[in-house]
C-alpha cells in the first residue's frame, strides 16, 4: 500500500477507535464454519487481524471445525474449536463455558453456520450473517435445513457483493431492510509486504520462469464451479498462439491435468501446483491473473491479485469482478468462453504497456475501495444499527429536518473543509448523505473517515463512475428522509448559520419552496474573494443588496428567463415534496442546477438572505470538459424552451429570450467554440 494511503487508513481507524464510546465496545462472538484454507476464511482472518490491531471491541471466536488455519485464528483472539469435543454433550459444556458473560452481537462469517447460530440463540445477541456464497454453493455447502436454520437465526446479512443480495432477497425472501452490501476486500500489501527480490528468484526457479516469460496465474480449488478445467482449456489455446506464455494454477490437486498435459507437450508451460501457504506472494511473479469461475460472487484471489498489479481476465455473469474491476482493469469475456479469454490473455501479454497499465489501475481500485479498514468500519456501523434496531438504511430514529446530501468526486483536497462546516452547523437536526462517485483520488478513504465519526453520516459509493453530478443528485434526493434537502457541493464550504438562517425562511412560510443566500467566491486555494456583483447586477443593480421573497414564476419571467441567478448549488435549501428527484434533470452535465431552480420555482415562492453565507469555490468543477459557453449554450436553449411554456409564452417573446442568451453564450466564448 502507498504510504499515503497507509497514513489515510491509520487516521480513519485510529481516530475512529478513539471516539467510540464506552458502551459501544460490545462483545463480539465470532463464527467460522471452520479454519480451512479457502476464501471466506481467509476474509475472516484479514477482518480479525483488523481487530486485533484497533481493539475496537473484545472479540472470541468459535469454529465448527478444525484446519490448516487454526494456528492464526489462535493468534489472533480467544478460539474454541468444536471438532476438538467429541459428543454433543461435550460440545455443549465447552460452549456454555466459552461462551460465560455478555456479547452483544454474533458475527458468522458465511450461510453454513446456520445449525450453531440456532444452539447460540440462548445468549440473547442478534446474530449478523455474512454471506459470501451464490445460490449454487447455497445449494452444495448450506442445503436444505441448514440454510433455513440461517434464515431463522439471523437477525441481519451482510452481502458480499451485489449478486449475492440480489440472491437473498429474490430466492430466499430476506426483506430489503435486513440486507446491506459490504464488497468483498483484502489485506493490503505495501512494499514491506510484497517479496524480496531474492524471494522472488527463488519463486521463479521453483516455477522454471525465465525473463522472457509472460505468466498466467489462476488459483483456487480445483472443483468445477472454480473452473480449473477451463483454465486448462485457456492454457493450451493460448500456449498455441503465443510461445512466451506459461500458466500456474494455484491451490487443489497439484497433478490436477497431468497426463492430458503431457500428451500436449505442455507439461512444462502449464502447471498445478497445489496449495502454498501466502498463495499471493507467487502473484509478484506473474503478468496476468486468469479468474475461470463459473460462479463466484466476488473472489479474494481476484483482489489479491489485482492488488499485486496483475490485470485480471475474468468472465461476465459469473459474479461481481466485471463490476469490481472490469475492463478498466483487465478484459471482461463472455461466460465460459474459452477462445474469447485465450485471445485476451494473448493479446495482453503482446502488449506490456496495456497490461502495466490495466494492472496499475486494478490496485488503486482495490486499495482504495476493497481494503480490510474501511470494510471493518462498514461492518461495525452495521452491528451498531442491528443494536439500535434499526433498519440498516436508517441513521436515527425519526426523521430529520434536513437532509444534507454532498456529492463528491475527486475532491479529496477540499473535502475535510467541506465535511467540518458541514458538521459544525448550528442547526443540529440533520442526516448527512455522502456519495462518491467512484473516486480515483483519496476521497472514499476521507469519507469513510467522516461516516465513522459522525453518527448521522451514511456513505453510498458508485462501483462506477455516473458521469453527472445531476445523477448523483437525484440518488442523494431519493434516499433524503428529511424535511428540507441542501445539496452541499463538495468542494465548497458554508457558515455555520447557513442552515439555520435558510431553514428559518421555509418554517416561517410553507409557500416558500427553496431559499437561497448570497455567496462569496474563493479560488482553487481558499484564498476569497467577492461577491458575484458583476453578474448579478447586470439584470438588477440593488436587487440583491438585501432580503427579499418574491413569486417562482416571477423570478422566472423576468431572472431565470435570461441566465442562472442561483449561482451555486451549495448555498440553496429546498422543500424535500412527494416527486422532487424526478425534477433533476440528470441528462445534463453542466447546466442541471439551472432547470432544476426553474422547475423548484414553479411549485412556489423562493426566499432569499443577501449576508454570504456560502462560500463557492471557482475552477474546481469535474462538470466542465468544454470551452466556456458551449455546455450553456447546448444545454442552455432546452432550459429556456421549459421556461417559456411554463410562463405561456407566444412564440416572439420566447425567440428574444433564446436569442439574448446566445449572444450571452458568445460573449463567454471564443468566437468559434459557440455555433448556433
Amino acid at each position: 500500500m502507498p504510504k499515503a494511503i497507509a497514513n489515510l487508513c491509520r487516521r480513519i481507524l485510529g481516530r475512529w477507535n478513539s471516539s467510540t464510546p464506552a458502551e459501544k465496545r460490545h462483545q463480539v462472538l465470532v463464527v467460522s464454519h471452520d479454519a480451512a484454507l479457502a476464501g471466506a476464511q481467509q476474509l475472516l482472518l484479514y477482518l480479525l487481524a483488523e481487530w486485533k490491531r484497533r481493539a475496537p471491541f473484545p472479540v472470541k471466536v468459535i469454529c465448527v471445525d478444525d484446519g490448516v488455519l487454526r494456528p492464526q485464528f489462535e493468534s489472533l483472539f480467544p478460539t474454541l474449536f468444536l471438532s476438538d469435543f467429541r459428543t454433543n454433550d461435550d460440545q455443549e459444556a465447552a460452549l456454555r463455558d466459552f461462551t460465560r458473560g455478555s456479547f452483544r452481537v454474533i458475527y458468522s462469517s458465511t450461510v453454513v453456520n446456520g445449525p450453531l447460530l440456532e444452539r447460540l440463540r440462548c445468549l440473547g445477541a442478534p446474530a449478523v450473517t455474512h454471506c459470501h456464497e451464490l445460490q449454487k454453493s447455497i445449494e452444495r455447502w448450506a442445503p436444505g435445513e441448514i440454510m433455513e436454520a440461517t434464515l431463522r437465526n439471523s437477525d441481519f446479512f451482510l452481502a458480499g457483493s451485489s449478486a449475492v443480495a440480489a440472491n437473498l432477497l429474490d430466492r430466499h425472501g430476506v426483506p430489503e431492510d435486513r440486507v446491506a452490501v459490504v464488497y468483498e476486500f483484502t489485506e493490503l500489501w505495501d512494499a514491506a509486504r510484497t517479496p524480496s527480490r531474492p524471494e522472488l528468484l527463488a519463486m521463479r526457479r521453483e516455477l522454471e520462469i525465465s525473463e522472457a516469460d509472460v505468466i498466467v496465474y489462476g488459483c483456487g480449488t480445483t472443483d468445477w464451479r472454480k473452473g480449473p478445467d477451463l483454465f486448462l482449456e485457456i492454457a493450451i489455446q493460448a500456449c498455441a498462439q503465443e510461445p512466451t506464455l506459461k500458466f500456474v494454477w494455484i491451490g487443489g490437486e497439484s497433478r490436477y491435468g497431468y497426463d492430458g498435459l503431457a500428451r500436449k507437450g505442455l507439461a512444462g508451460r502449464v502447471r498445478f501446483i497445489g496449495n502454498r501457504p501466502q498463495s499471493r506472494r507467487f502473484y509478484y511473479t506473474g503478468h496476468i491473473f486468469a479468474l475461470t469461475s463459473r460462479e463466484d460472487p466476488c473472489p479474494l484471489v481476484a483482489l489479491e491479485a489485482a492488488d499485486a498489479g496483475l490485470p485480471v481476465v475474468c468472465f461476465d455473469k459469473a459474479g461481481d469482478i466485471p463490476l469490481v474491476l472490469g475492463n478498466e482493469c483487465g478484459v471482461v469475456v463472455p461466460l465460459e468462453d474459452v477462445g474469447a479469454a485465450a485471445t485476451a490473455i494473448v493479446t495482453l501479454a503482446r502488449n506490456p504497456a496495456r497490461r502495466e497499465n490495466l494492472g496499475r489501475v486494478a490496485r488503486q481500485r482495490v486499495q482504495l475501495g476493497h481494503n480490510v479498514q474501511a470494510a471493518a468500519v462498514a461492518i461495525e456501523k452495521v452491528f451498531d444499527r442491528v443494536l439500535a434496531r434499526a433498519p440498516a438504511s436508517d441513521v436515527s430514529s425519526g426523521a430529520p429536518l434536513v437532509s444534507v446530501i454532498i456529492p463528491s468526486y475527486n475532491h479529496e483536497k477540499h473535502l475535510p473543509e467541506r465535511l467540518r462546516t458541514v458538521a459544525d452547523q448550528a442547526l443540529r437536526d440533520i442526516e448527512i448523505i455522502l456519495l462518491d462517485d467512484a473516486s480515483s483520488d483519496g476521497s472514499l478513504g476521507i469519507l469513510w473517515e467522516f461516516a465513522a465519526n459522525d453518527k448521522r453520516a451514511r456513505l453510498l459509493r458508485n462501483e462506477r463512475n455516473s458521469g453527472s453530478t445531476f445523477k448523483q443528485w437525484r440518488k442523494g434526493i431519493r434516499e433524503a428522509r428529511g424535511k428540507y434537502i441542501w445539496i452541499a457541493e463538495s468542494d465548497d464550504m458554508a457558515e455555520v448559520s447557513l442552515l439555520e438562517t435558510l431553514v428559518e425562511r421555509l418554517e416561517k412560510d410553507s409557500a416558500v419552496a427553496l431559499a437561497y443566500c448570497q455567496l462569496r467566491m474563493m479560488d482553487a486555494e481558499g484564498k476569497l474573494g467577492g461577491t458575484p456583483d458583476e453578474w448579478l447586477d447586470e439584470l438588477h443593480p440593488r436587487r440583491w443588496k438585501a432580503d427579499f421573497t418574491n413569486d417562482g414564476l416571477d423570478e422566472i419571467r423576468h431572472f431565470l428567463c435570461k441566465k442562472n441567478t442561483f449561482l451555486n448549488a451549495s448555498g440553496v435549501v429546498f422543500r424535500n415534496f412527494e416527486g422532487v428527484d424526478k425534477l433533476v434533470p440528470d441528462s445534463m452535465r453542466l447546466c442541471g442546477d439551472w432547470l432544476f431552480w426553474i422547475r423548484l420555482c414553479a411549485r412556489g415562492k423562493i426566499a432569499y438572505v443577501a449576508k454570504p453565507l456560502n462560500y463557492w469555490r471557482l475552477n474546481t468543477s469535474n462538470a466542465r470538459s468544454r470551452v466556456g459557453g458551449d455546455l450553456e449554450w447546448s444545454e442552455g436553449q432546452q432550459i429556456l424552451h421549459e421556461a417559456a411554456d411554463l410562463l405561456g409564452l407566444d412564440a416572439g417573446t420566447r425567440a428574444a429570450i433564446v436569442d439574448a442568451f446566445r449572444v450571452r453564450c458568445l460573449a463567454w466564448a471564443d468566437s468559434n467554440a459557440v455555433k448556433k
